[in-house]
């Protein structure tokens, strides 16, 4: 068989990538194709339009092939497998896009991270810092907006185990939006927390931020135990209605972990 040198189109010829493209390449390039024989002219045999015809629809069926195969690999991103605080085991992003928090406290971790490109929406009181005002709200964290929640497409919803209510969650995993939760009871929850969190975003980060708080809290600590004070303590973070921190939550680990062993939590 005669083995063919193929002349293309000239080189300043733009064309763009995609199906429809290769199509408009592949009919342009007719009009320039040229078949020069690398054996004696006497044997090599005639170039037929059916047989040339041929060629066009093979090139063409394989670009049609290549065109779906890199599209649905562009539109089904990496998976792993994780398991949350409270031990749920979930399929999520590998690189989430678009992320929405469902409690004030995660849209502040996520900006810590410096994530906040990724976060598409928050709860009615995350307010900071000042530029989560700006953020699409899905409702308070203990109403949440499954529609809104919804609509904003994400690829991944950050809860709290206390507050937000499970109902809403259950729903959400039954749309196959992953639904990573946290459980913040203590000081080493919540560092447990922020990393969790930042290996799902952007891990660096999230260590030199677990790092820097156990800094601090080593050296509160260090100043609370040579305090010879004795105060009790009410610590009420809501009016109306009227809303005390409770046990096992992190405002009470605050105070349990810092205090002489002598004080009392009221």
């Amino acid at each position: 068989m005669a083995a063919f040198k193929i002349s293309y189109p000239p080189t300043d010829m733009k064309i763009q990538p995609g199906f429809f493209s290769t199509v408009l390449c592949v009919f342009t390039a007719k009009k320039h194709l040229t078949f020069k024989s690398v054996i004696p002219k006497r044997s090599a045999p005639a170039i037929s339009s059916a047989l040339f015809t041929a060629w066009l629809t093979v090139i063409l069926m394989l670009s049609v092939l290549m065109y779906n195969a890199s599209s649905c690999y562009a539109k089904t991103p990496y998976m792993w497998k994780v398991t949350d605080q409270t031990g749920r085991t979930m399929m999520i992003p590998d690189n989430p896009k678009r992320v929405i928090s469902l409690a004030p406290s995660i849209t502040e971790i996520i900006y810590d991270l410096h994530r906040e490109n990724c976060l598409k929406g928050a709860t009615r009181y995350s307010n900071f810092p000042a530029q989560a005002v700006r953020l699409p709200k899905i409702g308070s964290y203990i109403q949440l907006g499954l529609e809104k929640i919804v609509r904003l497409k994400p690829d991944l919803c950050i809860a709290v185990k206390d507050g937000n209510p499970i109902q809403t969650v259950q729903r959400l995993c039954s749309l196959s939006i992953p639904v990573y939760a946290v459980n913040q009871i203590d000081l080493n929850s919540i560092m447990d927390a922020i990393t969790r969190i930042g290996e799902t975003l952007i891990r660096t980060k999230a260590y030199s931020i677990v790092c820097n708080m156990k800094n601090r809290i080593h050296e509160i600590e260090a100043a609370v135990s040579k305090s010879t004070v004795k105060p009790k303590v009410f610590f009420q973070i809501g009016i109306d209605p009227i809303i005390v921190i409770a046990q096992q939550t992190g405002a009470e680990g605050f105070f349990l972990r810092s205090r002489p062993p002598d004080w009392s939590l009221q």
